[in-house]
């Protein structure tokens, strides 16, 4: 699987560069709102944009993880609270679920009718 990653990474960088190196002679005018620059070269747009979508994308990541991360650490003071709470002595784990307790059974239910008319 790695290797399928690299080659399509390797392809997608030929097909960047042979982008690239057609548009070398391409000039450009940039209108921003408070600055106008002419006969940029658009290689240097392309690649100016592409840092300006990446710093945007990481700067949303960043305020995303961290929110994860306030989550996260609720949660296990949540669940620190819970485990104190438990007592420790003479406990054991919940004994398995048999087949019979699955159907709906309830201990002590044993001699009452079952069905839809039941109990009237």
């Amino acid at each position: 699987m790695w290797m399928v990653r690299w080659i399509v990474v390797a392809v997608l960088l030929i097909i960047l560069l042979g982008f690239s190196l057609l548009n070398l002679d391409q000039k450009v005018d940039v209108n921003l709102v408070f600055a106008y620059f002419a006969d940029v070269p658009l290689l240097l747009v392309l690649f100016e944009s592409f840092i300006a979508g990446m710093l945007v994308w990481f700067a949303v990541s960043f305020v995303t993880v961290a929110g994860m991360q306030r989550q996260l650490r609720a949660l296990r003071k949540e669940r620190d609270r819970l485990f104190q709470q438990v007592p420790d002595e003479g406990t054991s784990p919940a004994p398995p679920v048999t087949g019979q307790q699955r159907t709906g059974s309830v201990p002590g239910w044993e001699d009452k009718e079952e069905g839809p008319d039941a109990g009237f």
